[in-house]
């Protein structure tokens, strides 16, 4: 199961509960952030993530290890 992610109130208190609200969240992302190794992975992750529910798994964790590596999660 994907999210929900809360992310911390300076980002918006935003809500993401499914893969495409989290690509659209890192395609909003500056060209600086959106090119760090994390959300890069996160991004090809999520890509891939309806094929089955382990790959939307393994995208859910990586989304939020990037949202936390940025401390962005709302914990």
């Amino acid at each position: 199961m994907f999210g929900p992610f809360r992310l911390h109130p300076e980002l918006g208190g935003t809500v993401i509960v499914n893969p495409s609200e989290a690509a659209m969240f890192i395609q909003r992302l500056n060209a600086a952030d959106k090119g760090k190794p994390h959300w890069r992975l996160a991004m090809s992750m999520i890509e891939t993530a309806a094929c089955s529910d382990e790959q939307e798994e393994r995208a859910a964790n990586a989304f939020a290890t990037a949202l936390r590596t940025e401390m962005w999660l709302e914990d």
